[in-house]
Parts: C-alpha cells; structure tokens; sequence
C-alpha cells in the first residue's frame, strides 16, 4: 500500500483519478462511474463489484488542496451525509463507501456525527481514508471479497 500510495502522490491526480486507481489497485470491478441512482437524481462515483461479484456504491470526497479538505470540511460532510441517507433508504442493502481525501479529525464534531451513520447497514458502510495505507489495505481486503460484513448479492438491482 505504502509503494501504491508514493507513486499515485507522484502522478498529480485529481481526487476523484485517484479514487478510481485506487478501487482498480485494490481488485474491484468499476462497473460503471458517475452511476446514477434510478428515480433520485443523485450519482455516485463508482459502483464497484469485488472479486466475488458483490457489490458496493463508493463516492470520493474532497480535493488534494488546501488543509482542510474532504470530511474535514463541515461542508463537505454534511453533502455527504445527506446524499448517504437518501441513497440508504432507497437501496440499503448495496453498501455505501466515502472515499476521503481526509476525515474529521479526532473527537471533532464532525467525527462525532459521522459515527452516528456509519457501519455495516447504516447509511455509510466504510469511510475510507485514501491516503492511508490502512485504511487502502481494508479496501484492498474487500476488493478481494474478503469481508463478509459488508458484501452485497451482485444480483440486488439498485431500486426500491
């Protein structure tokens, strides 16, 4: 992860190049960018399938400028949150990811909200922070289907 992470910083990508060669680093399938979910108006930036064919809706938040960026911004969390809840009522049984430019510093408010929302069956399945090996060898694990908790049925179509 760390090699991975050193030679995508040396590219110059933007957030959202990143998060996709991130996704393709990790194993999964982009089965489609910019996916728009049926009937709501709304996109995300990737539906994914792992190795197995499970599924996963995954949205990249935040830029590579500034300090405080991605769910570090109130702003930027709160858009977050509220399109994670529309689309988790609408298709809750396809786990959501944020994928992070950065997250809500520790025992912030923000991190304090986010928790509220975030777990397997919640409206944010995983933040993934996509400039920590970490959290890039969690999502490498699940590109390769190897966390049941959060595996949907590639079968489950993204309507009510």
């Amino acid at each position: 992860a760390e090699i991975f992470l050193r030679e995508t910083a040396k590219q110059g990508l933007s957030a959202k190049e990143w998060g996709q060669a991130l996704v393709q680093w990790c194993g999964f399938e982009i089965v489609q960018k910019n996916r728009k979910i049926p009937r709501l108006g709304i996109d995300v930036s990737f539906e994914l399938a792992d190795t197995k064919g499970n599924r996963y809706l995954a949205d990249v938040v935040g830029t590579f400028e500034g300090q405080r960026t991605g769910l570090a911004r109130t702003d930027l969390l709160w858009m977050a949150l509220g399109k994670a809840s529309v689309i988790h009522a609408h298709a809750a049984r396809i786990p959501y990811m944020l994928l992070a430019t950065q997250k809500p510093a520790t025992r912030s408010a923000g991190e304090k909200v986010l928790k509220q929302v975030l777990g397997p069956d919640r409206p944010v399945a995983r933040v993934v922070d996509m400039t920590k090996a970490e959290d890039c060898l969690w999502l490498k694990d699940l590109g390769q289907g190897y966390n049941p908790s959060l595996s949907c049925d590639a079968s489950l179509p993204l309507q009510a």
